[in-house]
């Protein structure tokens, strides 16, 4: 799947230190295993946010997704306008 981003962007992504990030949509699908992932799915518990595994509790937190995706988790937060209309 390829997902086009205008390259009018990749300034401010290099700025953002997000170029990588959203380079990555231009990686073909990995192929996954359908067991493990339903094994994952079935021990997920979304009141406590982690994955229930015989040999204990496994949650994955922000260090783990920005090392996973070469994200940095430092700096000031890449949000969008939250005020509201009242």
């Amino acid at each position: 799947m390829h997902i086009p981003f205008d390259d009018r962007y990749i300034p401010y992504l290099r700025q953002a230190k997000l170029l990588a990030f959203a380079t990555m949509a231009q990686w073909p699908v990995p192929l996954y295993n359908d067991a493990v992932l339903t094994a994952l799915v079935d021990r997920w518990r979304p009141e406590t946010h982690t994955f229930h595994q015989h040999s204990g509790e496994l949650t994955v937190t922000l260090e783990d997704v920005a090392m996973i995706l070469a994200l940095p988790i430092w700096g000031q937060a890449v949000t969008s306008d939250t005020a509201s209309g009242n």
